[in-house]
């Protein structure tokens, strides 16, 4: 959290004379949940009260230069019985956009805190590590300075650099990549190289390094249609302990016939096999559609898989109402506040993985927004392999080659009154066994009703049921009562 405020303090002082707004809200809030099954276990199943104290803060700042949110809270969990499983708790999600030097300097930040799981085939449920040995809490951290200009007047040049961290239980990690490009789009048919290279470096696994050069010719016929492809060379060590080089070349498309239609289509040969990217989104007056497909190597170095929250979901659908990202997220949070929705409620979970993955992933959504009334259906799957082909890191892909991950949410929301609101939420979420090693899923149904009973006072009620099945199966009862203040 600390790290996350300095960003947008030092983005704030960038800013220098110009004119901006900076809105602090202290938050509080009290949670009290009354559950059958504490330890989430078929067999020894526990009762008991749990009490969460949440003192936060949401600060954001917006001008001509800057744009930035962060939303924090310190969750201290008292429990009735076991107190020796009192715990604290950090939630953080921050983004920052920024202009550093007029029309040719920019900056890009961002930070959160969740909580994740450790294996996808372990104990599925959020619980303090005390009690749940599968769960921990998941800080990253990413800055992305980047300088744009022109040389001859119309050749684009862009200069980029970028660097993450994560961290957890499941082990730390890093990636820090360079990127150098030129190019002139101005004109029908348009060129640009593009020079990169990533480093990657895992704690308990391995440090590797790839480097691009890539070539590319685009061809635009139309002013909402751009048609490219491109050839180059790979050069890394990622499967093997010394560089191997290897030639890539591919394609693809981009089509906005409408503001409110968009597809993006690309296809590469790389040196893992064939990759591929697939987005697509239609906006109508009440509902909007996306769908994306893609195969790639991941660049994150934890938190692989799908982990998806209500807040996720709806910044996804958002995109085509409002691209700028930090605007969004306003807009976001406005909505899932009128709606009664938890922006925090994590609908599936992934995995911390020790080692460069190579994935693939689908994902389908509706959203529907209605006067009163919306709803929102996501379906999901994910396959997951190692692509590091030294490292010896041990996680969930050192145990099977091939993971996947399936599963679908769906929640609808009315209106009852200008101040109140009724939530029903249900996710699935399974991860099938592969050969010796069982796999398991979760099942989780609620009812929520929300409301405001004051200017700045609001309260929720929530009934809950989830059950899991395969390697640990549980069934759990619960009902929550939480009362938020913001001043």
């Amino acid at each position: 959290p600390q790290m996350a405020v300095l960003v947008l303090i030092f983005g704030a002082s960038t800013v220098g004379a110009q004119e901006r707004s900076l809105v602090v809200t202290p938050v509080f809030s009290v949670t009290q949940q009354f559950t059958d099954n504490l330890n989430l276990s078929a067999s020894n199943p526990r009762a008991e009260s749990i009490t969460t104290i949440s003192p936060g803060v949401r600060l954001s700042v917006r001008s001509s230069r800057l744009q930035g949110s962060l939303d924090y809270s310190l969750n201290g969990v008292i429990y009735g019985r076991e107190s020796a499983s009192n715990n604290f708790q950090n939630a953080l999600r921050s983004s920052l956009q920024g202009e550093f030097l007029e029309n040719h300097g920019f900056i890009n930040a961002s930070a959160s805190i969740s909580r994740q799981s450790i294996s996808a085939l372990g104990l599925q449920g959020d619980r303090p590590s005390s009690i749940n040995a599968n769960s921990t809490e998941l800080r990253t951290f990413s800055l992305a300075p980047s300088l744009r200009g022109r040389l001859f007047g119309d050749v684009n040049v862009n200069a980029s650099l970028a660097a993450s961290v994560a961290s957890s239980a499941g082990g730390d990690s890093s990636t820090q990549s360079a990127a150098l490009g030129i190019g002139d789009s101005s004109r029908a048919i348009g060129w640009a190289l593009d020079l990169n290279r990533v480093v990657s470096d895992f704690d308990g696994g391995r440090r590797s390094q790839q480097d691009s050069l890539r070539a590319t010719l685009s061809y635009t016929p139309l002013p909402d249609l751009r048609m490219f492809i491109n050839t180059g060379t790979e050069r890394n060590n990622v499967q093997a302990p010394s560089e191997r080089t290897s030639a890539t070349w591919g394609g693809g498309l981009n089509w906005q016939p409408t503001p409110r239609t968009q597809l993006g289509l690309t296809g590469e040969r790389r040196f893992f096999g064939n990759s591929h990217s697939l987005n697509f989104s239609h906006r109508m007056k009440r509902l909007v559609v996306s769908y994306t497909d893609s195969r790639s190597s991941t660049q994150n170095t934890a938190g692989a898989g799908v982990v998806l929250t209500v807040y996720d979901i709806y910044f996804a659908q958002f995109a085509s109402l409002e691209p700028n990202p930090v605007l969004r997220d306003v807009l976001v949070r406005g909505f899932l506040q009128a709606s009664g929705l938890n922006a925090n409620d994590r609908l599936t979970g992934g995995f911390i993985n020790r080692a460069l993955t190579l994935q693939s992933t689908r994902n389908l959504s509706f959203a529907m927004q209605g006067v009163r009334s919306s709803a929102v259906l996501s379906a999901f799957s994910t396959r997951s392999s190692r692509l590091d082909g030294v490292s010896g890191a041990q996680d969930d892909l050192s145990r099977v080659d091939v993971l996947r991950q399936v599963g679908w949410s769906l929640s609808l929301s009315h209106r009852l009154t200008p101040n109140s609101s009724i939530v029903l939420s249900a996710v699935e979420q399974r991860t099938p066994g592969r050969g010796a090693v069982a796999g398991n899923g979760l099942k989780t149904a609620s009812l929520s009703w929300s409301g405001q009973i004051q200017r700045r006072v609001g309260l929720s009620v929530t009934a809950r049921h989830s059950q899991a099945d395969g390697a640990n199966p549980y069934d759990e009862n619960s009902v929550l009562a939480a009362l938020s203040l913001s001043f």
